[in-house]
């Protein structure tokens, strides 16, 4: 069809081209580029007062109105911006959707190719924003062709996946099953898993058990909140799923918190970082099999002593955290920096075995991190030990209702553990806040204020080092807000750096977040 342009605009149709290679993203929009845009603006607008003078509809001046608006489109900032630095923002915006369901039409990635053609475009070719795979029941009766379409654009590159399952109804689980069967004809693709799953039933077993030697990729297996695994045959046996998993040639970490069954084969498995249940001391002997440990974290119930157990030695094991400080009494691991302890009460033998633990290992911890205020009193002698009194950095967890942080606050404005510069506190507050009228918050914050100006203000004169951070965990705005009234907005006015931080509430999938590397253990 001829163009209705007059014929003396007829010049600025030369480029066109130019504009729809900008418009999908082909070519940059240059400096120079805003001469003659400008120019061809000014022309066509000339011609639309015109045209407006007229009495009837003129055809042309639809055609105009369409090329002003081509016009004005390509002049967007945006198109200034390199597909690069573009990737870049999609990726940002991946990370801060507040929907991580694939799932779900409004997440991103979806959402980013509805905004014009040259999004939709570098959204569907950017393979990196299909690699993760996040999906949430209830699942819509579509999920397995969202999941295919998924699968399709991230090609042949590595994938995450994690799968949550919270609605016991047998449609969802029959779309879950689904979309797993879906997944495992892509298992050589799979770098991560996680599986979010209370159950996994004959149907899920039987995918999983016949994953054996079909995971050439995968790096990391989690499993959370899982508390049955029922299967049909001998050959589909948990066990047999979960080793398929760890015998991956390239398994570096997992979560096996959620499996107190498992019991590890006999061949050494060169796991980094392993989760994992201790329901009695013997148990820990199973950790041998693990040589190149890193990071380990133990869970279980307070275990009770029964007889002695020989240590094993982790040499190369760097951060630990356990559950029962009991559990100490099986491990030697010369060459730890993190030690984490968050047990649910405190006995006697926790002191005992942490002492002995700390002098048989002659490790130097710098990161040392605790769940109970009280633990800290407990383990005072251990301070004055040598390898002790070399922390940088310690994380407590307290409920400022509870009172019992007061006296370990006082403990911590001494000379005890004098090379802490980063301090790290997790408040378990009420959804309500921070109330100061009550005797048991009121004590907690003003302890906690003679703490901080002990190490800060008066670090010089106390001959201890000087706090510079102080991350607060946990915390709302209105209780951070609270709390710089109380006295934390003068020391960051001298310099004290304060953050804020809610640690296990990953935007983005990435594992178990004390997988992370940070400070936080908990």
């Amino acid at each position: 069809m001829p163009s209705l342009v007059p014929d003396r605009l007829l010049s600025m149709t030369d480029h066109n081209g130019i504009l729809s290679d900008i418009l999908r993203g082909t070519r940059f929009l240059l400096a120079s580029d805003d001469v003659w845009i400008n120019a061809e603006l000014t022309q066509i607008q000339e011609e639309l007062d015109a045209l407006s003078q007229l009495f009837v509809l003129d055809p042309t001046e639809l055609e105009l109105y369409h090329l002003r608006a081509k016009y004005s489109a390509v002049k967007s900032p945006v198109y200034r911006l390199p597909p690069e630095l573009m990737l870049d923002i999609f990726h940002w915006a991946a990370f801060w959707s507040p929907s991580q369901n694939i799932l779900d039409p409004r997440s991103v990635p979806w959402t980013l190719g509805q905004v014009c053609a040259r999004w939709r475009e570098m959204a569907l070719n950017c393979t990196s924003l299909w690699q993760t795979i996040v999906f949430t029941s209830p699942y819509p009766t579509h999920s397995g062709k969202i999941l295919a379409q998924c699968l399709a654009r991230s090609r042949d590159r590595p994938i995450d996946v994690s799968i949550t399952f919270l609605n016991y109804e047998n449609a969802c689980r029959d779309i879950l099953v689904e979309c797993i069967r879906l997944l495992c004809v892509e298992c050589r693709r799979w770098r991560r898993v996680q599986f979010d799953i209370p159950s996994i039933d004959h149907d899920m077993s039987e995918l999983l058990g016949a994953l054996h030697g079909k995971l050439p990729s995968l790096e990391g297996v989690y499993f959370f909140k899982l508390l049955s695994w029922t299967h049909r045959t001998p050959h589909s046996s948990p066990l047999d799923a979960v080793r398929a998993f760890l015998e991956a040639p390239l398994m570096k970490r997992a979560d096996l918190r959620s499996l107190p069954f498992f019991k590890f084969p006999p061949s050494p498995i060169h796991l980094t970082h392993f989760g994992g249940n201790i329901l009695q001391l013997s148990d820990v002997q199973r950790l041998s099999c693990l040589p190149s440990l890193v990071e380990c974290h133990l869970c279980g119930p307070q275990i009770h002593i029964a007889n002695a157990v020989v240590p094993i030695t982790l040499a190369n094991l760097r951060r630990l955290s356990v559950q029962s400080p009991c559990i100490l009494q099986g491990l030697t691991t010369p060459n730890l920096t993190s030690l984490s302890l968050f047990p649910s009460r405190v006995s006697p033998h926790d002191l005992q075995a942490v002492q002995d633990f700390v002098a048989r290992s002659a490790c130097v911890i710098q990161i040392l991190a605790i769940s109970l205020p009280s633990l800290l009193l407990f383990l005072h002698p251990c301070f004055r030990d040598s390898h002790m009194r070399s922390i940088k950095r310690f994380c407590l967890s307290f409920y400022p209702e509870a009172g019992e942080s007061t006296a370990t606050f006082k403990l911590i404005a001494s000379d005890v553990l004098p090379q802490i510069d980063v301090l790290t506190v997790v408040m378990y507050s009420p959804m309500s806040g921070l109330d100061l009228n009550l005797p048991g918050p009121k004590v907690a914050v003003e302890a906690l204020m003679e703490m901080v100006a002990y190490r800060f203000e008066h670090a010089v004169e106390n001959k201890v080092q000087k706090l510079g951070l102080l991350r607060i965990c946990l915390c709302s705005d209105e209780i951070l807000a609270v709390l710089r009234r109380e006295g934390l907005a003068r020391f960051e006015a001298n310099g004290l750096v304060i953050e804020q931080s809610d640690y296990g509430k990953d935007k983005h999938w990435t594992g178990p977040f004390w997988f992370l590397e940070d400070d936080i253990p908990l």
